[in-house]
């Protein structure tokens, strides 16, 4: 099992061993194949395991290469599901946290929010 936060996501960038710039390689190699696999109109693809959709677009590299550049992480009606082996540790918003306790909790960890 992979163990990441969402504290750590909001200040850092990363979610576990995820972190910007990584390859699809890379994700395959920690996550297993996704879910459901995505693309845009632009030139990135999307792969998603269960509530975790990540966001891959082509870095500036010749031959370009794909690269992680987006982490999300969805909440609806019912607790975070991944089909991903990771599991969310700490602060973990449910579907009823309200955007003021939200706000109060990213800037306890120092993190600014502009409405």
């Amino acid at each position: 099992m992979i163990y990441g936060s969402i504290d750590e996501l909001v200040v850092t960038g990363c979610l576990g061993p995820l972190r910007m710039g990584i390859s699809p390689e890379e994700v395959l190699r920690l996550f297993g194949p996704p879910q459901d696999v995505g693309a845009t109109r632009s030139t990135k693809f999307l792969w998603k395991y269960g509530d975790l959709l990540l966001d891959f677009a082509r870095d500036q590299s010749k031959p370009p290469k794909r690269r992680l550049w987006f982490i999300g992480l969805y909440f609806r009606d019912g607790p975070f599901h991944t089909t991903a082996p990771l599991e969310l540790c700490g602060w973990i918003p449910q579907p009823w946290t309200q955007p003021k306790e939200c706000e109060e909790h990213f800037r306890a960890l120092g993190v600014s929010y502009h409405p």
